[in-house]
């Protein structure tokens, strides 16, 4: 009810901006800027009817967001005004101060220890309830903010990985998660980390109360043995810490999965090896796995615990993986042409019945 409260104030405070002020001096743009993270600029966080909204573009930035844009804008380099880099500076050691009250998203939503609770005992969840749509409201804002977190850690703007329909429609957005949460009790994430091997997967599992961070990469293509295909892997895993991680060998086809901790598969390269199926791996999973147990439940644990396992996998496997690249083609000594007219100029001459040679 409170969150109703509010949402309403806001919405009554952006109707007089957008109505008083935007189409009063015909400014065709508003940003609104408070505590609470959107996926993307274009999804405000008051639902506001398209007639208020007409004719003026209505953006949403969170004050982490600036305070990250303005972290990256100095470390890039890119201000090279000394009075510029001064007052953006000064900006920043103020938003960055205890009393500014500017926060970031630390805890999960009031209901999140009860959906929690419920999915343990198998009690069902509803799709539309008010306790499920707001789980997933919490996560798409952890979403955002955990982007912000690692763009600041990298110095590199990290962005959520979100299909075209949902970034036009959050409103379907927040839907097909609350039915994910429903159907399969999990929250799902993923990161566009420039320049990285693969996509970042994140999903918690709410029934197996864990956290799990995962990287998938295309097995090289040019070594035939499975055994060639795991050490490529092996090679840039030597020097990851191993305490939960994994990999997991994907096949073609109906071909077997398997996997096995990176502590064993270090151990014994054919750990992945299996007896059913001699079909070479096309793909490799890397994947952490960071299990809460009874902490899950905790709204202020959770968010904790996960902005501990992104990083501690980036750092231990994302940043340390490299994709596959097909090797250039190799220049063959000779010109196959050349050497086929070679071959037929070597071919032995016939002798006519006349003795005259016929070539």
């Amino acid at each position: 009810m409170e969150d109703a409260v509010r949402s309403v104030y806001r919405g009554e405070r952006c109707t007089y901006v957008l109505n008083s002020g935007a189409k009063k001096n015909k400014i065709d743009a508003v940003i609104t800027i408070t505590n609470q993270f959107v996926a993307l600029p274009t999804h405000h966080p008051v639902k506001l009817p398209k007639a208020q909204i007409k004719g003026v573009e209505l953006y949403h930035w969170s004050w982490m967001y600036v305070v990250t844009q303005a972290t990256l804008l100095l470390d890039s380099g890119e201000v090279s005004s000394p009075d510029q880099r001064f007052i953006l500076e000064e900006v920043l050691r103020y938003l960055g101060h205890d009393s500014s009250g500017i926060t970031r998203f630390d805890s999960m939503n009031r209901e999140w220890k009860e959906v929690v609770a419920k999915v343990k005992s198998g009690a069902p969840l509803g799709k539309a309830s008010e306790e499920v749509e707001n789980t997933v409201s919490s996560w798409h804002q952890e979403q955002r903010d955990l982007c912000l977190v690692i763009s600041r850690k990298l110095g590199r703007q990290v962005k959520q990985k979100i299909s075209k329909v949902h970034r036009g429609d959050p409103v379907q957005r927040l839907k097909d998660d609350a039915d994910l949460l429903v159907k399969e009790k999990k929250l799902i994430c993923c990161l566009d980390i420039p320049d990285a091997a693969a996509d970042l997967d994140i999903t918690a599992d709410l029934t197996k109360r864990t956290i799990t961070c995962s990287m998938r990469l295309s097995a090289p293509q040019d070594k035939i043995r499975s055994t060639a295909r795991v050490n490529w892997l092996l090679k840039q895993l030597n020097k990851a810490a191993t305490e939960g991680m994994y990999v997991k060998a994907i096949r073609p086809g109906r071909a077997e999965e398997t996997q096995t901790s990176l502590a064993s598969l270090l151990a014994d390269g054919n750990a992945l090896e299996t007896a059913s199926t001699s079909v070479v791996p096309s793909a490799f999973e890397v994947f952490y796995m960071a299990d809460l147990g009874a902490r899950f439940s905790g709204p202020k644990v959770f968010i904790e615990e996960l902005e501990k396992a992104v990083p501690h996998f980036y750092q231990e496997v994302g940043q340390k993986l490299r994709a596959w690249v097909a090797p250039p083609p190799k220049l063959q000594r000779r010109d196959p042409v050349q050497v086929m007219t070679d071959e037929e100029n070597d071919e032995p001459s016939q002798v006519v019945a006349d003795g005259n040679e016929k070539h």
